[in-house]
C-alpha cells in the first residue's frame, strides 16, 4: 500500500499563489482543497484522502506494466506545479537500488488521475522527466555506430539493448526492460564501449513549460 503523509505548508483557508498568480491552492477546511488557473480558467475541488486510493491504484498498475513491483513507494513526495497554461500534479521517488522515478498526474472532476511516468536520474525535485527506457545516440557516422551495437548485440554483450532504430540525426536505442530506470548506467556502459566514435549520448527528455512548484504531500 502507498502512504502519503500530508505535509502542507499551508494554513486552513490560506490562499497560496504560485508563477506571478498564474494559479493558486487553498486548503477549504480539514482534507478538501480547491486549486484554480487563472490563465485556463481551471478549476478543481477535492480530498486527498478520497482520491488517493485511486491514484496508488494507478500507480502500482502502471509500475507493473514495466516491471516494477519492488519499489518502496511509501514515502512518495508529491506537489503541485503550476505554468501559464494551467495546474498539474508532480511526484518523486526517492533513489531505489540504483533507480528512481517521478511522474505527473491531473485533477479531472475531483478525481486525480495518473498522466505520465519518468525516470528521475539527477534527482531533482519535482522531477527530471526522462522517458523511461530510451537513449539517444548522436556521432558523425551513424552507419559506424550501428555496426558495432549490432556487434555487441549479435555477441550478446548488450544485454540491454532491446532494439534501436535511426532517425534523421541519432541512433534511438530502446532497451530491454530490466533496465527500465536505469538509463544513467547503460548511458555511462555506452559512452565506454563506443569511446570518441559518438560525439554523446543523451536522455529523451520530456519538454515541459517553465513554472512554480509547491510541495504538498510527503
Amino acid at each position: 500500500m502507498l502512504v502519503f503523509l500530508f505535509s502542507a505548508p499551508i494554513l486552513a483557508g490560506e490562499i497560496i499563489e504560485l508563477n506571478n498568480s498564474s494559479c493558486w491552492i487553498k486548503q477549504e477546511f480539514s482534507d478538501y482543497w480547491r486549486v484554480v488557473s487563472l490563465n485556463t480558467k481551471e478549476v478543481e475541488d477535492f480530498s486527498w484522502s478520497e482520491t488517493s486510493t485511486h491514484f496508488y491504484q494507478s500507480l502500482q498498475e502502471r509500475l507493473e506494466k514495466l516491471g516494477k513491483n519492488d519499489f518502496d513507494t511509501s514515502q512518495i513526495q508529491m506537489g503541485l506545479f503550476c505554468t501559464t497554461s494551467g495546474f498539474e500534479f508532480v511526484f518523486s521517488v526517492p533513489n531505489f537500488q540504483e533507480e528512481s522515478f517521478c511522474g505527473t498526474a491531473k485533477l479531472k472532476n475531483g478525481q486525480l488521475e495518473l498522466k505520465d511516468i519518468f525516470s528521475n536520474h539527477q534527482n531533482s525535485y519535482p522531477c527530471d522527466r526522462v522517458i523511461p527506457g530510451e537513449l539517444y545516440i548522436y556521432a558523425k557516422d551513424l552507419e559506424f555506430i550501428e555496426a558495432q551495437l549490432e556487434e555487441l548485440y549479435q555477441n550478446n554483450e548488450s544485454p540491454f539493448i532491446d532494439y534501436y532504430e535511426k532517425t534523421s540525426r541519432a541512433l534511438k536505442i530502446k532497451l530491454n526492460p530490466n533496465y527500465v530506470f536505469k538509463e544513467h548506467i547503460v548511458k555511462k556502459i555506452l559512452e565506454k564501449d563506443l569511446g570518441h566514435y559518438i560525439k554523446f549520448i543523451e536522455f529523451n527528455h520530456q519538454v515541459t513549460h517553465n513554472g512554480e512548484f509547491l510541495p504538498l504531500f510527503e
